[in-house]
C-alpha cells in the first residue's frame, strides 16, 4: 500500500511543482498550488509513519552519541510542550554510542514528549528525558523474556502526567489508537516509536498508573565503533545537463513527470515501460547512454534484474534506482543494505520525489562518473 501511495504522491507533488515553475508568481493559481504540495507533503509524512509502525522504512543509520541527538532536538522540544512544563534533561558522561538513524531517534523523542504534553494537568507539569548504560541479564530476562541479553542504552522519558490505566496500557501501541478527542492526534505517534524502536532491533517498556504519570524507558544495542563524525552536505545547486538518460518505469504518470522534469533540465530522456524494455534499449544503445534511472519494482523484469543484466554489458554506467518501498517485495529487499547499495555503484531516490532532488541527484551521480 505504501508503495502504490507513495507514487501517486510522487505524481501529485511532481506536477504540482512544475506547474508552479511555469506560472508568474503573481498568478491566483499559486496559492492553489501551494495548498496541493502542503497537502501532498502532509500525506508523505502519514506514509512514513505507516511505514515506521511495520518496520519497512529505510533507515539511514550511524554510529551516533545519544546525548548528542537530545542535545540537538532540546530547543524544539521546547517549544513543542510551551512554558507551562519544566523539561529536564539527564545526560549520561561517557555514554556508550548507538547504532541507529538519527532522524528517526529524534521522531521517538518527539513523539514520547507529545505524548506527554497531552497527559499533563492545565496547570502544567514536568518531564525528564534521561540517557544511560544498562546491561540486560539474567533477572531482567526473568520479566522480560522477549529481550536478549547485552549491553543496550538507555533513553528514558517520564511525566507527572494524567498516567494510564492497564486496560489503556495494553493498545498503546496499536496503529490508530488514540483517548485523544477527534481532531486532536492520528493515533499513530506511539505506534511509530514502536516500529521504530523495533527496527533498530531494541525494546521499549512503559510503566504507568493512573495520576502517578508515565515513565517510557527505550533500549538500543550499545555499539563497539566509535562515533561517525558527520559530514556537512554542501546543497548543490539545481544544474541540468545534456547527456542521454534511460528512464524505466512501468507507470505511465511517473514515467511520463520523470520525463519532463529531466528534459526540462536539458537532458535526453529514452523510456522503456520495465526492466526487460530497459535492458533491450540499452543493448543497442550504450554508447549514448549516460546514467540509468529504473523503478525497483516492475512486471516482467524489477530494477534489480535489470540492472544486473546492464552491468553485463557496462559495468561502469551509474545507476539511480527509485523506490516507494515494498520490502515485502524480493525485488526490493536489496535497497535496504546501504553497503549493498555501494557495492551495485548505485544510488537510490525514496518516493515521493521532488523536482530538486531528482535534478540534483542526476547530476551528482554523472558528475561522480565524470571524476572516476
Amino acid at each position: 500500500i505504501a508503495h502504490d501511495f507513495n507514487n501517486l504522491l510522487t505524481v501529485i507533488l511532481g506536477n504540482a511543482q512544475l506547474a508552479h515553475r511555469h506560472l508568474q508568481a503573481t498568478d491566483p493559481l499559486q496559492t492553489r498550488l501551494v495548498e496541493i504540495e502542503k497537502a501532498g507533503t502532509r500525506a508523505s509524512a502519514l506514509t512514513r509513519q505507516l511505514l515506521a509502525f511495520s518496520r519497512r522504512q529505510r533507515l539511514e543509520r550511524r554510529v551516533l552519541n545519544l546525548n548528542d541527538t537530545i542535545k540537538d532536538v532540546a530547543k524544539m522540544l521546547q517549544r513543542i510542550i510551551g512554558e507551562d512544563i519544566e523539561m529536564r534533561i539527564k545526560t549520561a558522561p561517557e555514554l556508550s554510542p548507538v547504532f541507529a538513524d538519527p532522524g528517526q531517534i529524534e521522531q521517538v523523542i518527539v513523539n514520547l514528549v507529545v505524548n506527554a504534553r497531552d497527559a499533563m494537568p492545565p496547570r502544567g507539569g514536568h518531564l525528564t528525558i534521561e540517557t544511560l548504560d544498562v546491561v540486560i541479564d539474567e533477572t531482567y530476562l526473568q520479566k522480560y523474556t522477549y529481550a536478549q541479553p547485552g549491553k543496550y542504552v538507555q533513553i528514558r522519558v517520564s511525566d507527572n502526567g494524567a498516567g494510564m490505566s492497564e486496560e489503556i496500557m495494553e493498545r498503546i501501541f496499536e496503529p490508530f489508537f488514540t483517548t485523544k478527542e477527534i481532531g486532536r492526534g492520528t493515533g499513530l505517534g506511539l505506534s511509530m516509536v514502536y516500529g521504530i524502536v523495533k527496527q533498530h532491533e531494541g525494546y521499549i517498556n512503559v510503566y504507568s498508573e493512573p495520576g502517578h504519570g508515565t515513565a517510557f524507558k527505550i533500549y538500543l544495542p550499545a555499539s563497539k565503533n566509535g562515533v561517525t563524525e558527520e559530514q556537512s552536505a554542501t546543497q548543490l545547486p539545481l544544474l541540468g545537463g545534456t547527456e542521454t538518460i534511460l528512464l524505466a518505469e512501468d507507470e505511465e504518470p511517473l514515467r511520463n513527470l520523470a520525463k519532463d522534469i529531466l528534459e526540462g533540465l536539458g537532458y535526453t530522456v529514452v523510456l522503456a515501460k520495465n526492466g526487460e524494455e530497459a535492458v533491450e534499449i540499452f543493448a543497442a544503445q550504450r554508447e549514448q547512454i549516460g546514467l540509468v534511472i529504473s523503478d525497483v519494482v516492475m512486471p516482467r523484469m524489477g530494477g534489480h534484474e535489470a540492472h544486473e543484466r546492464i552491468r553485463k554489458l557496462d559495468k561502469d554506467v551509474p545507476v539511480i534506482f527509485m523506490t516507494g518501498y515494498s520490502a515485502e517485495t524480493v525485488q526490493s529487499k536489496f535497497v535496504k543494505q546501504n553497503k549493498f547499495m555501494e557495492g551495485l555503484g548505485a544510488a537510490l531516490i525514496q518516493k515521493p520525489y521532488n523536482v530538486e532532488v531528482l535534478g540534483r541527484k542526476v547530476r551528482e551521480v554523472l558528475d561522480a562518473r565524470r571524476k572516476r
